[in-house]
């Protein structure tokens, strides 16, 4: 199975599929092309040389070929330093590329507040999905952004930080952990929680 015969097929560059991953063959030799999206949590196990590693690879590929660092943010985390070094220069990345465990728990910290801070602006609009979010602050005219910036500043001012919340398109996350046990058991405390 050869990956670029993969993502150069149709399916891969459909428009429905926000965040297409390639994930091989079917069973008749049609591409098969899954939506990220509908599995926000995705685990990949298997044992020691089985190509756990060139399947997280092969997503993180696939999505950059997608996507550009305006539409797709990147939160990579290999305690390893070996499997994702290769992208650890990639501009989709939202922090530099994280290898120390104490790093990984303080970085997962801020993802959890990030979705929280989403979550509400969703709320604010709305809207249940990042798409239609985006459709809808997208077309906000000008006056109606002044006006969610001006009352982000007085949430500011006022020491309500927490009660911010986003008014212009944003950007998919995907956060990549590779050796998830390992970082468990380095930093089990942050992690897990």
């Amino acid at each position: 199975v050869y990956y670029k015969d993969l993502i150069a097929d149709d399916q891969f560059w459909d428009e429905d599929l926000a965040l297409p991953m390639a994930v091989g063959r079917a069973v008749d030799g049609t591409p098969k092309v899954v939506d990220l999206r509908k599995m926000p949590h995705l685990l990949i196990a298997g044992t020691t040389g089985s190509g756990k590693s060139v399947f997280v690879g092969s997503i993180i590929t696939g999505l950059l070929f997608r996507h550009s660092p305006k539409t797709l943010r990147m939160v990579l985390i290999d305690p390893k330093m070996v499997d994702l070094a290769p992208f650890a220069s990639v501009p989709h990345l939202i922090l530099p590329h994280v290898t120390e465990p104490k790093k990984a728990a303080t970085a997962l910290k801020w993802a959890v507040r990030e979705m929280e801070k989403r979550y509400k602006s969703l709320s604010k609009f709305g809207v249940g999905k990042i798409e239609a979010f985006n459709e809808k602050t997208s077309s906000l005219s000008k006056d109606e952004v002044q006006e969610h910036e001006r009352v982000n500043q007085a949430l500011e001012e006022g020491k309500a930080k927490l009660d911010q919340y986003y008014y212009q398109p944003l950007p998919f996350i995907v956060i990549v952990v590779d050796e998830l046990a390992d970082l468990m058991i380095v930093e089990k405390q942050g992690i897990e929680e």
